[in-house]
């Protein structure tokens, strides 16, 4: 009964941490002249990732990487992301090649992606969707006010006391 238990055990840890690969894109058919987000997602895997070639596409934005470790239960799990922002050169169909990861002799792969370019005559020109907090966006920073080196603000002070006595001075005169 203990080895059932503990081979079930095993073997819920097991699928608990498998490794696995994805892409998503923001868009899949934009107007030529716009940018999309390309983002890969690893889970469980310690290998770098490797970016492919993507011909037509320049690269506007990126790489962002994000990262996270969890520990729950004495099961660890990872996951990390790459985005990159592109915009494509010309329009068209184009295909976001492949990556394939092999991680203790299993090997992920994702799937091409395909990328529907369409004219633009008008020159619309759209955002890309941010996940950008809402926390953050209420708080201004007023950086004028800010001082980091107070030698800085000593030399400051003794410099205006110069001016201001030097304009007297003049006024005098």
């Amino acid at each position: 009964m203990r080895i059932v238990f503990f081979l079930l055990t095993m073997f819920v840890v097991q699928t608990m941490t498998a490794q696995s690969i994805k892409v998503e894109v923001s868009s899949d058919s934009i107007l030529l002249g716009n940018a999309f987000k390309l983002t890969y997602l690893i889970e469980n895997s310690e290998n770098e990732l490797e970016v492919p070639n993507i011909e037509n596409m320049d690269i506007v934005g990126g790489p962002n990487y994000s990262n996270s470790i969890q520990i729950n239960n004495g099961v660890r799990t990872s996951s990390q992301s790459v985005s990159y922002y592109l915009k494509p050169k010309t329009e068209g169909k184009f295909f976001i090649p492949p990556i394939t990861i092999i991680e203790e002799d299993v090997v992920l792969e994702t799937n091409a992606i395909e990328i529907n370019v369409h004219p633009n005559p008008d020159g619309v020109i759209t955002e890309i969707e941010s996940n950008d907090n809402p926390f953050f966006k209420s708080f201004e920073f007023p950086f004028d006010d800010f001082k980091i080196n107070p030698f800085f603000d000593k030399m400051e002070k003794e410099k205006k006391n110069k001016e201001s006595k030097t304009k007297r001075k003049l006024k005098k005169i």
